[in-house]
């Protein structure tokens, strides 16, 4: 489609619904994008590209869905070389969960010592979306039995509460950053190096000049 410069166009955009009737809402968006110009693109020239999106969101009644969160699985793994569990979650109903408060922690129920917890603040949850919490490690997660709790809690007042045993077979080791250090030798060679070259430096210079000295004379 091409909309003339400083110009209002109307657009029409046909939207494939569900077969099966819904209650709640489908949200979406409509991309819009200039088109490039193929002649100056063969030329090799540069060109400025906009684009932005449109948000949709289809309701096909006015009947109130009530939001709906659910846990499932947990695992563990090293993600940027910290042990991590992952907790995750799905909000199956069709419904914007939002200004989610989340507050959960994990407990080593050997000695019942809470080593993880995980605050967060006006998070957003799509409808029928997973999505996972995940609680971030300082130390090596041992094998053993651990507990993970967490309270969520909407700006309409909804509270959901988990708790859910898991358990840890392998450990999960801390991974330390490993840096490069050069070791003494190292700078030893370097200032050699660089010794040498300045002897080699003063040694062609001297005999350059001495060469010039002798075609003058």
């Amino acid at each position: 489609m091409t909309v003339p410069a400083k110009t209002i166009a109307t657009i029409v955009v046909d939207v494939n619904m569900p077969q099966q009737p819904f209650n709640g809402i489908i949200e979406g968006g409509i991309y819009i994008t200039k088109q490039l110009d193929d002649k100056i693109k063969e030329q090799g020239g540069m060109q400025n590209r906009f684009s932005y999106v449109i948000g949709c969101v289809i309701r096909e009644n006015d009947q109130q869905v009530q939001p709906k969160i659910v846990a499932k699985t947990i695992k563990t793994k090293t993600q940027l070389y910290r042990p991590n569990v992952i907790w995750k979650m799905s909000a199956p109903n069709q419904i914007n969960i939002s200004d989610v408060t989340v507050d959960g922690d994990i407990t080593d129920l050997q000695n019942k010592k809470q080593i993880m917890s995980r605050h967060e603040t006006q998070r957003q949850i799509a409808p029928t979306s997973n999505f996972n919490l995940v609680f971030k490690g300082d130390n090596d997660l041992k094998s053993g039995r651990y507990l993970a709790k967490v309270v969520m809690k909407d700006k309409q007042g909804h509270i959901w509460r988990f708790s859910q045993h898991f358990t840890v077979g392998t450990p999960v080791k801390t991974q330390m950053v490993k840096r490069w250090t050069m070791k003494w030798w190292y700078w030893l060679l370097i200032i050699l190096l660089i010794i040498i070259t300045y002897k080699l430096y003063q040694h062609f210079k001297q005999k350059k000049q001495i060469l010039r000295h002798e075609k003058k004379s």
